[in-house]
């Protein structure tokens, strides 16, 4: 997902370190990122990712081609 949100011209960081989702959602807040895109087992069966809003607390579930749109468009 980080690739392809690059490819659309959206800066992406991808998270690979072993820390629990609770610490990994506190680091996208810290880093001053707006978006958080979730891609667990759930979402990823379902073939959607879960977009949040991490100005506003909103989450949005998004199917994985429409991810770097929807981000765009809600900026």
């Amino acid at each position: 997902m980080a690739h392809e949100l690059r490819r659309a011209g959206v800066a992406a960081e991808q998270d690979t370190a072993d820390r629990s989702f609770k610490a990994q959602m506190k680091n996208a807040g810290a880093s001053g990122a707006r978006w958080a895109c979730i891609l667990g087992p759930e979402e990823l069966a379902k073939g959607c990712a879960a977009v949040r809003d991490l100005e506003e607390g909103s989450q949005t579930e998004v199917p994985l081609a429409q991810v770097p749109d929807y981000i765009q468009n809600h900026e």
